[in-house]
């Protein structure tokens, strides 16, 4: 297994490599819904 970092327009990701295939876990996509957003279509940034 080795590791492996790709550069995002967000900032850099951190993954590995393992048997050819590229893993990234923990890979934060939206804020949680809460309070007036909770029922509300997503936005984007």
């Amino acid at each position: 297994m080795s590791k492996i970092t790709v550069e995002t327009c967000y900032g850099s990701l951190k993954g590995t490599v393992q048997n050819g295939v590229r893993i990234w876990k923990g890979i934060p996509y939206a804020k949680p819904p809460l309070g007036e957003w909770r029922f509300k279509a997503p936005a984007r940034n």
